[in-house]
C-alpha cells in the first residue's frame, strides 16, 4: 500500500538581491541617406554606434563583476568598483596605452557606408593630434578626434571634437523580476535524463523542467557555480527522484520540488534547504535499503488550508479546484514507505512539517471499477512523519464493519469475501447497501468508544496485493478533522502494544530515525514545527508539536503565511524562474518557463532574424565566447564544440535549442532546451554568468546578437549574480548607451 507524503521546505537564505540584468539598446541610426550625401556627420555617427558597442562590452564585464562581489562591497564600493572595471574594459575595447594614447585606426574600423575609397578619392579620414586618452571623473574622453570627409567633386567637410565615453548610471538598490538566468547551468522544459551508471555534476542553477526527473543508477551531485556566495537553486515542477541505487549528494543549494523521491537509493545534503510541495519518501521497490541524511533546513510548506489560500489559488480557478479534489498533494509530511530505510535528520537547522501524511487510496480505483460508488479517496492520518506499518492505525475495528452480517467483522478482507458483503449489504439495504459498510454508532472495543465519539465521519477503501491470497480489501477510517485525526494517533498509541509497535517500526527503519535535538528535547523553537505526529523508530515516544511550544497562535499565523508564500513562489519559480507570483503578467501566468524565456526562431518579417528548422546558427563575440541557437535538436560534444570554435573562434557558452540537447562532454555556460536535457556520459556542467552573458552578447555573421533569441534578451547580457535575486537597475526603461557618448570641443569646417 502506498502511503502519500508532502514535505516542507524552507527558502534558504533569502538573499538582498534580485537578479537586474541591465537593458541596453542601441539605437540604429538611419544611415541610407541619398547617395553622395554623405557627409563627416555621417561618419561620426557610424563611429559612435561603434563606440557604444564597445561601451555595451565594457557594461557587460563591469556589472557582472560588481554583482559578483556584491554582498562584500558597500553602495559606495559597488558604484566604485562599477566604475573601475567599465573604464579598465573599456580601454582594453580602444586599445589604450600605457603612455594615455588610444589607437584611433580602431576608429576607423567602425566606417563603413563612408569608408574612405583610395581608387576614387571619396570617404572619411580619421586623424588624431598625439591621439591622448584621458580618464575624468565622467569617463573616458577621446581628445582630437578630426574626421575629414571627402565628397565627390571635390567637397570637403571636417568635425573636430573630443569624444566623451561616460560611466552609464546603474542603480544597485533597485529590484527587477528578470531571472538570474545566466546562474543557470541547464534550463529544460521537459525533464532531466542521465544514463544509467554516470557520475553527473551541475555546478550553477538547475531547472528540470516540467515532468519527473528519475535519476537511475546513476550518481547526481549538484552544488553551486563556484564563484557563488550564496545557495543557488534546482527546480522541478514535479518529482525529484533517485530510482535503483542511484546516490544524490546536493551541496549549498535550495531544492524545490512537488515530491522528492528516494527508492532503493540515498541522498545526502549539506547546507541545503528543501522546499517541498507534498511529499518526502523512502521507498524499497527492490527490497534494499533506501537512506537520508540531511544537512541544513526543511521545509515541507503544504498545507492544504494555506495552499487554497494562496494568491495563486485564488487567482486561478482550474488550481483551486485541483487543491480541493487532491489535498493529499498539498499537504506534506515525510514517509518511510519501505523496510531497511534509514533516516538522519539530526542536522537539520530547521524542520517545519506543515501536513499530514496520507494513505493513497486514489490510486486504488481501477480495482473497483465494478461496483458503483467506492469511497476510495486517500486517508488522512495523524502523523507528519509516518512509517508504512502505522496505517494498521488507522484501519475501521473489526466489530464496527457490517455487524450483524456473515460476511462482516473482517478488515482487511479477501476481495471476494468484499463481494459477498456488498451482496449481503444489498439484499439487506436496497441500493444503499455500500453505505452501511460501516457502523459509526458501533462501539471499537480497543478506544471505549464509537467511532463517531472518536472524531470519524466516514470511511474509505483501499486496496492491495498479497502474495498467496490476492487482492486485499483495507477499510480505513475518515476522521472530521485535522486534529480529531491527531488525538486519535495519540490515543491509538497509548492502547498499542509498544513492544510489537516496535519491531514493526524498525522492520522498516532499521538504519533508525534520528531526529533533530530540539524535537528529541521537545524544546520550544519556533524553527521546528510539525502539523501531526512523530513517532520514533523505537516506539519509546510519541512526539507532539504542542510540546515544542511552537503552537501559539502568533507563531501558528506566521506559519500560515509562510507557507501561502512558499506556495507562490513555487508557481513563480516554475513559471518564470523568479520568486515573486505577484511580478508575473497574465500572459507568462499561463506559459512554461521555456516559453516565457526563448522566441520563436522563425521571422515572417525578418529573414536575418529566421533559423530553418533543423538548423543551427552560431554567434561569435569579440571576446572569445560563443553561441549555438538550435531551431531542433543539438548535440554538444568535442566536435561540435571543435566546430564552432572553427567557424570563428571562440569558446562555446551557450547552446539554445527549441528541441533536445544531448550533452557528451563538459561543458561550462548555459544549456537552454526546448525538450529534454539528455546527458550520455559523466561530465560536469558548470554554470558562468560572465561568460554566459557575454556569449549572449555576441553576433551571428548577419548581425544578428544570441539575446535576440530571449524573451527581454538585452536584459542577460550582463547577468550574473550571487543566487537568489539582485538589485540591480531597472524600471521599465531600457539604458540607451548612445545618450553616454558625448561631444566636446566640437567644431566644423
Amino acid at each position: 500500500m502506498v502511503i502519500v507524503v508532502m514535505t516542507i521546505v524552507t527558502i534558504l537564505a533569502i538573499v538582498l538581491m534580485s537578479v537586474v540584468l541591465v537593458n541596453f539598446r542601441m539605437k540604429n541610426t538611419n544611415l541610407s541617406s541619398q547617395k553622395n550625401f554623405y557627409t563627416a556627420e555621417t561618419a561620426l555617427e557610424e563611429i559612435r554606434l561603434g563606440l557604444c558597442d564597445d561601451m555595451s562590452v565594457a557594461l557587460g564585464a563591469a556589472y557582472t563583476d560588481t554583482l559578483q562581489k556584491y554582498t562584500v562591497l558597500d553602495a559606495e564600493g559597488r558604484e566604485q568598483n562599477f566604475k573601475d572595471t567599465f573604464l579598465r574594459e573599456l580601454k582594453t575595447e580602444i586599445n589604450y596605452q600605457a603612455n594615455g594614447t588610444y589607437d584611433v585606426e580602431h576608429l576607423v574600423g567602425f566606417l563603413k557606408k563612408t569608408k574612405y575609397k583610395e581608387n576614387i578619392g571619396v570617404g572619411a579620414k580619421v586623424t588624431s593630434e598625439n591621439e591622448p586618452a584621458t580618464v575624468t571623473a565622467d569617463g573616458l574622453t577621446l581628445k582630437n578626434v578630426t574626421v575629414t570627409y571627402y565628397g565627390e567633386k571635390g567637397y570637403v567637410t571636417e568635425i573636430k571634437t573630443d569624444i566623451c565615453l561616460n560611466y552609464p548610471v546603474i542603480n544597485f538598490s533597485q529590484k527587477t523580476e528578470t531571472p538570474d538566468l545566466t546562474q543557470y547551468a541547464l534550463v529544460t522544459k521537459d525533464h532531466l535524463d542521465l544514463l544509467p551508471g554516470l557520475n553527473c555534476t551541475i555546478a550553477g542553477n538547475a531547472y528540470l523542467g516540467e515532468n519527473a526527473t528519475e535519476i537511475k543508477q546513476s550518481k547526481l551531485s549538484v552544488m553551486p557555480q563556484p564563484e557563488s556566495t550564496g545557495r543557488g537553486v534546482i527546480i522541478s515542477k514535479d518529482m525529484l527522484k533517485g530510482d535503483t541505487a542511484a546516490e544524490l549528494n546536493v551541496t549549498g543549494m535550495e531544492v524545490w520540488a512537488k515530491n522528492l523521491v528516494i527508492d532503493s537509493s540515498k541522498i545526502t545534503t549539506d547546507d541545503t534547504a528543501l522546499y517541498l510541495q507534498n511529499d518526502f519518501i523512502l521507498s524499497n521497490s527492490l527490497l534494499t535499503s533506501s537512506g537520508a541524511k540531511l544537512d541544513g533546513e526543511f521545509y515541507g510548506y503544504g498545507n492544504i488550508v494555506t495552499a487554497k489560500a494562496a494568491d495563486s489559488a485564488q487567482e486561478d480557478t482550474g488550481r483551486l479546484a485541483e487543491i480541493q479534489k487532491n489535498p493529499a498533494d498539498y499537504s506534506s509530511s515525510i514517509i518511510i514507505n519501505g523496510i531497511r530505510s534509514s533516516l538522519d535528520l539530526s542536522g537539520l537547522d530547521v524542520m517545519k512539517i506543515s501536513g499530514n501524511s496520507y494513505i493513497n487510496g486514489t490510486e486504488q480505483k481501477g480495482l473497483f471499477s465494478h461496483y458503483s460508488d467506492m469511497n476510495t479517496e486517500d486517508v488522512l492520518m495523524g502523523e507528519s512523519l509516518s512509517i508504512r506499518s502505522d496505517q494498521i492505525a488507522y484501519l475501521v475495528p473489526a466489530e464496527c464493519i457490517a455487524p450483524e452480517t456473515k460476511n462482516g467483522g473482517t478488515n482487511p478482507m479477501p476481495i471476494d469475501q468484499y463481494s459477498l458483503l456488498l451482496t449481503e449489504l444489498t439484499e439487506r439495504y436496497g441500493d444503499s447497501g455500500e453505505k452501511n459498510l460501516v457502523d459509526l454508532d458501533a462501539k471499537a472495543i480497543k478506544y471505549n468508544s464509537t467511532l463517531r465519539g472518536l472524531g470519524v465521519k466516514g470511511w474509505h477503501l483501499a486496496a492491495q496485493q498479497v502474495n498467496g491470497i490476492g487482492s486485499m480489501i483495507y477499510v480505513f477510517m475518515e476522521f472530521d478533522s485535522t486534529d480529531s485525526t491527531n488525538a486519535f494517533f495519540r490515543s491509538y498509541y497509548k492502547t498499542a502494544d509498544h513492544a510489537r509497535l516496535g519491531e514493526i517500526l524498525d522492520l522498516y527503519s532499521n538504519g533508525g530515525i534520528k531526529l533533530p535535538n530540539e524535537v528529541l528535547n521537545q524544546t520550544a523553537n519556533d524553527k521546528f514545527y510539525f502539523n501531526g505526529n512523530i513517532l520514533a523508530s523505537d516506539a519509546s515516544e510519541l512526539y507532539v508539536s504542542d510540546k515544542l511550544g511552537t503552537a501559539s497562535q502568533d507563531v501558528l499565523d506566521s506559519l500560515r503565511e509562510e507557507e501561502k508564500q512558499y506556495q507562490d513562489s513555487y508557481v513563480a519559480l516554475n513559471t518564470k524562474l523568479i520568486r515573486d507570483y505577484g511580478a508575473l503578467t497574465s500572459l507568462e501566468k499561463g506559459n512554461s518557463v521555456y516559453d516565457n524565456l526563448v522566441k520563436s526562431m522563425v521571422s515572417a518579417e525578418d529573414a536575418d532574424y529566421t533559423i530553418p528548422a533543423g538548423t543551427s546558427r552560431v554567434f561569435h563575440s569579440n571576446t572569445g565566447e560563443a553561441a549555438v541557437v538550435a531551431n531542433g535538436d543539438y548535440t554538444v560534444n568535442e566536435a561540435g564544440i571543435s566546430a564552432v570554435a572553427g567557424s570563428g573562434g571562440g569558446t562555446l557558452c551557450v547552446v539554445i535549442a527549441s528541441g533536445d540537447i544531448t550533452v557528451e562532454t563538459d561543458f561550462t555556460g548555459l544549456l537552454i532546451a526546448g525538450g529534454t536535457i539528455h546527458v550520455k556520459d559523466s561530465v560536469t556542467l558548470k554554470a558562468d554568468a560572465k561568460k554566459a552573458g557575454m556569449a549572449l552578447l555576441a553576433k551571428s555573421n548577419e548581425g544578428v546578437r544570441a539575446y535576440e533569441y530571449l524573451v527581454d534578451g538585452e536584459n542577460y547580457i550582463v547577468a550574473g549574480s550571487t543566487g537568489g535575486t539582485m538589485p540591480g537597475n531597472y524600471d521599465g526603461s531600457s539604458i540607451d548607451l548612445g545618450d553616454y557618448v558625448t561631444y566636446e570641443n566640437w567644431s566644423k569646417q
